[in-house]
C-alpha cells in the first residue's frame, strides 16, 4: 500500500495533466482531502517528557563525546546539529572562503508547533541510535551517568 501523501502527489499531479478536465477538481479535492487527514494524524500531543530527555541525552552525550571522533562540536547546540543531520533532519552546508572551507549545520526545528509526536520520535530514536553507536553506552546508562555526575 501506497503512503497517503504520495497518493495525494500523485492525484495533484493527474490534476495538473487534466486541468481543463472535469475531473480536475475532484483529484484536487481528494488529494486535499488526504493532506488534511495525514496533518491531523500527526496532531496527537508531544510528550514534554521525551522532549526533555531528548535534550538531557545531547547534553550526556556531548560531556562523554570522544575525544578521537573526527567531529568535535564545542557545544551542546553544535552536538545537536550534527546528530540531527546525520538522523536525516537537517542540511549540511559547505562555505568556501578565503581558501578555508566551512560546513555548517542546519537542523530542522524540535519545536511543538513546527514537528508533530510522530515525526519527532523518529527524530529523536534515530539521534539516540547514532549516539549509542559512537559512545557505545546505551542511552538510559549515558542520561544515568550524567545524573549522578550532577
Amino acid at each position: 500500500m501506497r503512503p497517503f501523501l504520495a497518493i495525494a502527489s500523485d492525484l495533484e499531479r493527474r490534476a495538473d495533466i487534466r486541468r481543463g478536465d472535469a475531473i480536475a477538481p475532484l483529484l484536487l479535492e481528494a488529494m486535499q482531502a488526504i493532506r488534511e487527514l495525514v496533518r491531523r494524524l500527526d496532531l496527537k500531543p508531544r510528550s514534554t517528557p521525551q522532549h526533555r530527555r531528548y535534550f538531557a541525552l545531547i547534553r550526556a552525550a556531548h560531556k562523554q563525546w570522544p575525544e578521537g571522533h573526527p567531529i568535535q562540536p564545542a557545544t551542546e547546540e553544535g552536538l545537536r546539529d550534527y546528530l540531527q543531520v546525520m538522523a536525516g533532519f537537517g542540511i549540511p552546508h559547505r562555505i568556501e572562503k578565503g581558501g578555508e572551507t566551512y560546513i555548517w549545520l542546519e537542523h530542522k526545528s524540535v519545536s511543538y508547533n513546527k514537528m508533530g509526536h510522530n515525526e519527532f520520535t523518529v527524530l529523536s530514536g534515530r539521534v539516540e541510535d547514532e549516539i549509542v553507536r559512537i559512545i557505545g553506552v546505551p542511552a538510559d546508562k549515558l542520561l544515568e551517568m550524567d545524573r549522578n555526575e550532577t
